[in-house]
């Protein structure tokens, strides 16, 4: 940290922060400073904080808070992280490097706190649990202020949608909570456990967001127990996402019975029965929404625009026959469906490294990883023997949600640089 106290004023802020605005000294910055690039996000927040001052006294509670984030901050640093700011009792993590290691910190964030627990239980103190949310994508590191006090800090969609999941931990009942951006971006997939959650369409929205929990960081009687159960689980998700409670229910069920404390099980039956004492099924509508192309959904480079508008169309259609259980002719609609988003893609990146885009990269990644799933569903689509509702719900979030997704969030940023490229 540099410490600066002339003019009167003091900023606290962390050296890479500083690195990654190209300042060697803190005395360099100025309000309007900016730079973008892709992270990854980690809103890591305390658990029953405001139970737990209120029985301290004041210097209780900062001797706590030190203790809190001294468990904490070394192992985000360790990670090639660092902590952008403080907010009571949450820290908000910036992590530039692979997308692995961010995911790998938070699992060791949740051991830390865990061990940190089992020594306040052994003194008769209240247990300590945390909640984080992870999200990646393009953000912009600026320096805001006034000439007094300047601040440096990661803003940006990317670090909202990182809070919000924090926040949603609470409902799942789960450590981690990571978006589809943070999952499609991990490059040793295998090496973590993992679980698909939820569609969730946030606020002011059109285009739902899927969520995963890494649960890696759990005891490892409670970790083997939500791997052995996770078919179950999965396929109960996709059969109340489908409208189908009644399969749903008994998966649930017979899942609860064997983990009892599974708060996204728990939360899961909580909606089945409630559709089955008023007959409505929250957060399903969304389900039967299919995505029509709209200026909304302009880009703003002509090309770029016509290929979204014949994917939303291909889409559409795929997910019609999905809806209706029409196996028959899908095949041809994803034979398409790949060659165009081949040709897509293929667009994309020769624009991109025609005007030098900075990250080109990582979008080329993202393109990348999802030809791979979709190869994957393809195969198994055309392999046959499978169970319809299942698969077809895996195509929606891995391949439809995806799509949607990279053409509203990453390729908006490229189309903004496309319009003001020389190239």
């Amino acid at each position: 940290m540099h410490e600066d106290h002339g003019a009167g004023c003091t900023r606290f802020v962390p050296e890479s922060a500083l690195r990654l605005l190209g300042r060697n000294d803190v005395r360099e910055v100025r309000a309007g400073d900016i730079a973008e690039l892709v992270a990854t996000i980690a809103f890591i927040d305390l658990r029953n904080f405001t139970a737990i001052s209120e029985v301290l006294t004041p210097e209780g509670v900062v001797r706590f808070l030190n203790d809190w984030y001294g468990t904490i901050e070394p192992l985000i640093t360790e990670y090639d992280g660092f902590i952008d700011k403080y907010v009571g009792d949450a820290a908000l993590a910036v992590f530039i490097g692979p997308v692995d290691r961010a995911v790998r910190c938070c699992v060791e964030i949740v051991k830390a706190v865990e061990e940190l627990s089992r020594g306040r239980l052994m003194e008769g103190l209240p247990p300590l649990r945390a909640g984080i949310g992870l999200n990646t994508g393009i953000v912009a590191f600026a320096a805001v202020g006034s000439a007094n006090r300047v601040d440096i800090t990661v803003i940006g969609d990317t670090v909202n949608v990182a809070a919000r999941l924090e926040a949603m931990t609470k409902t799942y009942g789960v450590d981690i909570m990571l978006s589809e951006q943070t999952y499609a971006r991990l490059k040793d997939l295998a090496s973590f456990e993992l679980r698909f959650l939820d569609r969730i369409v946030a606020r002011g929205k059109k285009i739902p967001l899927s969520v995963y929990e890494a649960y890696g960081g759990d005891p490892e009687t409670r970790r083997e127990t939500k791997k052995r159960l996770l078919p179950d689980f999965d396929r109960a998700v996709a059969w109340y996402h489908y409208g189908r409670v009644d399969e749903a229910h008994p998966l649930l069920e017979r899942c609860a019975d064997i983990l009892p404390d599974d708060g996204a099980c728990i939360e899961y039956l909580r909606r089945c029965v409630e559709f089955e004492r008023t007959g409505l099924l929250e957060q399903a509508v969304e389900m039967k929404v299919y995505p029509v192309w709209g200026p909304e959904f302009s880009v703003g480079h002509k090309t770029i625009d016509l290929h979204h508008k014949k994917l939303f169309e291909s889409v559409a259609v795929l997910m019609r026959m999905i809806d209706a259980g029409d196996f028959s002719r899908i095949g041809s609609v994803v034979e398409f469906l790949a060659k165009y988003v081949d040709i897509h893609f293929r667009t994309e990146e020769d624009l991109m490294k025609s005007c030098s885009y900075t990250f080109y990269e990582d979008h080329k990644a993202q393109h990348d990883r999802f030809a791979l799933v979709f190869a994957d569903l393809v195969r198994e689509l055309q392999a046959g023997g499978h169970n319809g509702v299942y698969v077809a719900f895996r195509v929606r979030i891995l391949i439809v949600d995806w799509l949607l997704n990279h053409t509203t969030k990453a390729d908006p940023h490229l189309g903004h640089f496309l319009a003001k490229a020389v190239c």
